[in-house]
């Protein structure tokens, strides 16, 4: 879909996560599903990818509290001008009991039910808020190293996502959480920002962003 009055590239990939039954926590399969809804102005146009994610490994995908996965999001400028390049990240919340290292059962409070460390070399935090139905945090993520040039790929926002350790039985099985991954990228010649450094110019550029899509 193009639409030439927006100057805002949106590329949404999700991350799907299944409650399986059959370990002695309660499990998780993960699974990949694209969903692209992109909007160009001129030849602004990304990737968003995860080179560490085989999908023909199911196996690696099983999620368990405590454990790890390989997740590495990074995005790709694919048009012909510079841009800058954002990602953004919903992590699903949960009311839940945890569990720490001695074995003492915390009582239920929201959290984040998957944790991870930021490249914070290359990547800033320029947003972050509860969703209205109080089901995911939303995180979003500037990419400060540099303005992102036509064929230049962005280094990975993070390498791995680590499950919440929570007590068994608090996430019913069977039910489905999503992490959902989206990449923005903005013009950078396009807009008239304030800020000095290439992050403040990136908060000041995606704030322009939110109001014009609240508009």
């Amino acid at each position: 879909m193009k639409n030439k009055k927006t100057f805002i590239t949106i590329l949404t990939f999700c991350i799907v996560v299944f409650l399986v039954v059959g370990v002695v926590f309660a499990a998780l399969t993960m699974n990949t599903e694209y969903k692209r809804n992109v909007f160009t102005f001129g030849e602004v146009t990304i990737d968003l990818t995860e080179p560490e994610w085989d999908d023909n490994e199911p196996e690696e995908k099983l999620v368990y509290p405590n454990r790890s996965v390989d997740k590495d999001p990074q995005v790709t400028n694919t048009g012909t001008t510079n841009i800058y390049a954002y990602i953004e990240v919903q992590v699903p919340r949960a009311e839940v009991r945890t569990v720490t290292g001695d074995k003492t059962v915390n009582p239920k409070a929201w959290i984040d039910l998957f944790t991870y460390t930021i490249n914070s070399t290359d990547w800033v935090l320029i947003d972050s808020n509860v969703s209205s139905d109080n089901l995911y945090t939303v995180n979003v993520y500037a990419y400060k190293k540099e303005l992102l040039a036509p064929g230049a790929t962005t280094s990975p926002l993070f390498t791995e996502v680590t499950f919440a350790n929570i007590l068994e039985g608090d996430i019913t099985s069977g039910t489905n959480l999503t992490i959902p991954v989206n990449a923005y990228a903005i013009q950078s010649g396009y807009l008239n920002e304030s800020g000095s450094t290439i992050a403040e110019k990136m908060t000041d550029a995606f704030e322009i962003y939110k109001r014009v899509k609240g508009a």
